[in-house]
């Protein structure tokens, strides 16, 4: 048997959630039996030191931590730290005794067009003391010779005061994110350690991987199910071999797939050995509302593959899933392979803005018969495994994720037909049902963690009746609805999109927003519509539609149906400022679109004044 790497990690994600220490000690036990050497614990800043405090109660205790580095290594398995060293510190920054590190403190606006602080000023000198004082700290708990430093989707560089002297050009911002790099970088050589960076700045930054120390870690994450198709982060996607890149380089590399998707883990997995990675980490990304015993199938097949155990990902999960429940029917095989493919979670239905999108040709029903049959074949063994087990959790998990999936788009299909005015079920009925689909998953949490972050459970699933209910009694009161259909081409969108009408001269608003499919199993669609629900006297005689962003955006046309059968529809154009190509597209109710902005995200996110000029067209109505 022969293992694809030297490093075969897999990830435990404690940023938003506290797992038991207890449970952590078992997924330990889990990992190691399954082929791992490395768990990489992802704690962000939720760490009790005294270099900061995020308020009693919200990081694990030192103790804590040791107890499990040196569990871990009588089990064989090194434990690197995840740190957030970088971006993604809004667990600290956000407290008010700490905003003056935070890049955007001043209410500035950064390149993703928010004024959140998650990214800590590069420039001052009080954020180097408390990471390195923060670092001393987590260098006496791990042992490692790798740490991880963070460096992922932190785009909000250059913006307050004292980075903005800095900056007259691009170079100047390159530099001043290289010597972040280099300061921590320096600091954990100091002691022996190898830094480790996530990849998906490094394309905007070309200097870095000229000049940055070659002795630091770079970590390619790819999500998609086939690796290496293309890469693509926060700009265009590109047809790229990144790996080769990188180790021509002179740089080490980590391929970090995603545990939602085995075909994910399969295809890094062959990219990783032919460009002679160094490594794997297979990252998990358990949010308050599930837990990792949702995956565990698949982190355990990866762990397989990757020591040898295996020699592909089809024979891992076999295995895997007799070890977990014991020798199964074929039937119940394939129902877990179904949920362990897709590489994208179910939309959770929080707002209404999840009901209100669709591709352009509606939902997918083939998703939903597919989720249908997972579904009737998991629930012939439920309650067949003891509570509180092994077996019941992860079946639980599946089980409910399952439930949820069909939920999640019944709701949709319910929506997309109300809509459209085709018969069908009506989001009410629907209502009944969500308790099926959250206790379990209520439960098993309950068994995992602290049981002050499990409230979330029926606070999601009473936002989600909510939200179904509330959108019944607007679609069945009068109203006007807005249609926008939209063309993004790039997989990944960040621009911001206004819709205002405008009467005898008065500006009202119509609706706006990073619009784009992006989660669910419509990631890689480029047409869609979406909704936007008016009074039922609504009127305008112009629309105006803004965007802004560093990448941009295509729209195809947009429509207004009132009460009384009528349809408002754009018949000239008025004015067009900024970038727009083709914006007479917009008199036309086809898939041809208007495109506000560059289509190069690299060169909006590069040039400022590009991704801060507002490209605008003011269309006049009429109503036919």
């Amino acid at each position: 048997m022969n293992n694809l790497f030297p490093i075969r990690a897999a990830q435990a994600y404690l940023a938003l959630q506290t797992e038991k220490i207890e449970y952590l000690r078992s997924y330990i036990d889990y990992i190691a039996d399954h082929g791992y050497n490395t768990l990489f614990l992802y704690l962000a800043q939720r760490i009790s030191c005294s270099a900061f405090s995020l308020g009693e109660g919200k990081g694990y205790r030192k103790e804590d931590l040791r107890f499990l580095v040196e569990y871990a290594a009588g089990k064989g398995i090194d434990v690197i730290p995840g740190l957030n060293l970088f971006g993604h510190a809004d667990q600290i920054l956000s407290l008010p005794e700490y905003e003056e590190l935070a890049e955007l403190r001043s209410g500035e606006n950064g390149r993703e067009h928010h004024n959140q602080k998650h990214v800590f000023c590069l420039s001052s000198a009080k954020v180097r003391k408390l990471i390195a004082s923060f670092l001393e700290e987590v260098l006496e708990i791990f042992p490692s010779q790798y740490i991880h430093a963070g460096f992922d989707e932190a785009l909000d560089v250059g913006y307050c005061e004292e980075c903005r002297k800095k900056i007259r050009s691009f170079d100047d911002e390159q530099n001043l994110v290289l010597s972040h790099v280099s300061f921590i970088h320096d600091l954990l050589a100091a002691k022996g350690r190898r830094m480790m960076i996530w990849d998906d700045l490094l394309p905007l930054y070309p200097a870095l991987t000229e000049r940055m120390a070659k002795d630091i870690v770079i970590c390619v994450w790819q999500y998609h199910q086939n690796v290496p198709e293309y890469c693509s982060y926060c700009f265009n996607a590109t047809f790229r071999n990144a790996l080769k890149e990188y180790r021509e380089a002179g740089f080490d590399c980590i391929v970090c797939p995603a545990d939602c998707s085995f075909v994910n883990s399969e295809t890094f997995f062959s990219y990783g050995v032919r460009e002679k990675a160094l490594g794997a980490i297979v990252t998990a990304w358990p949010k308050l509302t599930f837990t990792p015993e949702q995956t565990r199938v698949t982190m355990g097949a990866a762990g397989l593959l990757l020591s040898g155990k295996a020699s592909n990902m089809n024979d891992a999960l076999a295995v895997t899933v007799k070890e977990v429940f014991g020798d199964m029917p074929e039937e119940f095989l394939a129902a877990v392979r179904y949920l362990r493919t897709a590489g994208y979670r179910f939309d959770e239905i929080q707002n209404a803005s999840s009901l209100l999108r669709f591709p352009m040709y509606g939902p997918d029903e083939s998703i939903l018969s597919a989720t249908l049959m997972a579904l009737e074949t998991l629930k012939k063994y439920r309650g067949k495994f003891p509570e509180n087990s092994q077996q019941w959790r992860i079946f639980e998990e599946l089980y409910c994720e399952a439930k949820c999936r069909e939920l999640s788009f019944r709701s949709k299909k319910a929506a997309y037909r109300l809509l459209h005015g085709i018969g069908g079920e009506k989001l009410s009925e629907i209502v009944p049902e969500l308790e099926e689909g959250f206790a379990g998953k209520e439960k098993v949490a309950k068994s995992i963690r602290e049981e002050s972050v499990t409230k979330v459970f029926a606070e999601r699933k009473e936002q989600w009746k909510k939200t179904l209910l509330d959108l019944e009694k607007k679609l069945s009161a009068p109203h006007t609805l807005c249609r926008a259909v939209f063309c993004l081409p790039l997989t990944y969108g960040n621009t911001i999109t206004g819709f205002y009408a405008v009467k005898d001269g008065k500006e009202t608003f119509v609706g706006s927003g990073n619009f784009k499919i992006a989660n669910g199993y419509e990631a890689y669609v480029s047409h869609f519509e979406w909704f936007f629900i008016l009074p039922p006297d609504f009127a305008a005689d112009q629309l105006k539609i803004t965007a802004e962003g560093f990448t941009g955006t295509g729209v195809s046309f947009v429509h207004f149906l009132t009460p009384d059968g009528g349809e408002i529809v754009a018949d000239s154009i008025k004015s067009v400022s900024g970038e727009v190509a083709d914006p007479s597209f917009l008199l036309d109710k086809t898939d041809t679109f208007a495109y506000f902005g560059n289509q190069d995200g690299f060169h909006g996110a590069v040039d400022r004044k590009s991704s801060e000029t507002v490209h605008t067209v003011v269309l006049n109505l009429k109503k036919v």
